[in-house]
């Protein structure tokens, strides 16, 4: 499948054994230099850590989708991901939020607090269409 980049076998080898084995055998199962798709929402994702209860951290990242905004989502239970192969050489990514001028603080401050006041806890995600999301900050002069 596919691997997005290279890890040293000999460093991830050496962190894998100062680790719990529950860390190891999560790690070992899911590698951070291989991609896998989010069942629940099909995106393609990386993980970036590992926790004791048997869940991921993983990173979702216009590198290899199309999203409104890059994140990290923790709590991911092992079968919500599948190991996947790269976008496609003419498959739109990117960070459509970045596209549009929003800055990161935009996205914290601005844009992310208007989708949960928008979408509160669904589960649904707002398509890039949604009406009314608010307008970047004016560049920093």
């Amino acid at each position: 499948m596919a691997q997005w980049q290279e890890l040293n076998e000999a460093v991830w080898e050496e962190w894998l054994a100062g680790r719990p084995e529950v860390i190891q055998e999560l790690a070992r199962r899911f590698r951070p230099d291989r991609l896998y798709r989010l069942t629940s929402s099909g995106h393609r994702c990386y993980p970036v850590s590992y926790s004791e209860n048997g869940t991921l951290t993983v990173a979702v990242t216009g590198q290899f989708n199309r999203i409104l905004f890059g994140r990290k989502v923790f709590g991911i239970k092992p079968e919500d991901l599948i190991e996947c192969d790269l976008p496609g050489p003419d498959e739109d990514l990117g960070e459509t939020a970045r596209e549009a001028g929003y800055s990161d603080d935009d996205i914290t401050n601005i844009l992310i607090p208007k989708l949960r006041r928008t979408w509160g806890s669904s589960t649904e995600s707002p398509s890039p269409a949604s009406p009314s999301l608010p307008s970047p900050s004016p560049p920093a002069p």
